[in-house]
């Protein structure tokens, strides 16, 4: 075994198992995972890669007029009764005027356009819309949509998922105004 594996280093415990047992041993997959984990030779996994949507944008772009930049998150919550539901808020960055917010138990890639284009109908397309690279933002539906309206979209970092400016405003100027507590 340590041979084979000093030989292939990229092998996992379970081609390695497959050749001993091709030349005739007869070990058992899990004693050869814990007999390679115990010598240091267990392979690490490989990270699953994210689908990025846009490049990242390192030089922040402030907002110097209104609809300029609009950013949208989500937010999860749960109700007494431990039943979760998610609130999608969209506010206009230079404003900070909660311009939408929208709660259900799940929201889908449509209804989250259906806010967009209630928003924009209201009160006029933004040029930027900016998000994090959650899954919700970067649907294929969303991004074909954004495309149409010629609407450019500004991605968080990774290391700054969830800390777009509406997940900390979101709750606060929009979601507060909202949901009254004790009404």
């Amino acid at each position: 075994m340590l041979k084979l594996s000093e030989k292939h280093p990229r092998y996992g415990y379970r081609r390695i198992t497959a050749l001993l047992r091709r030349d005739g041993s007869s070990i058992n997959p899990k004693r050869m995972q814990r007999v390679r984990r115990m010598e240091g030779l267990q392979v690490r996994r490989k990270q699953r890669r994210m689908r990025r949507v846009g490049p990242e944008q390192n030089e922040r772009l402030r907002a110097s007029k209104p609809r300029q930049v609009w950013s949208w998150d989500f937010v999860e919550d749960q109700t007494e009764n431990g039943t979760r539901f998610r609130i999608l808020t969209l506010l206009d960055e230079y404003t900070r005027q909660c311009l939408a917010i929208h709660s259900a138990w799940s929201i889908r890639a449509v209804d989250a356009i259906t806010v967009i284009e209630t928003a924009i109908a209201r009160y006029g397309a933004p040029a930027h819309l900016r998000s994090d690279n959650g899954s919700e933002f970067i649907a294929y539906a969303i991004q074909d949509w954004l495309k149409e309206r010629e609407i450019k979209t500004l991605i968080s970092s990774q290391a700054a998922r969830g800390r777009t400016v509406t997940s900390r405003a979101s709750m606060t100027s929009c979601a507060t105004r909202t949901f009254r507590v004790g009404s």
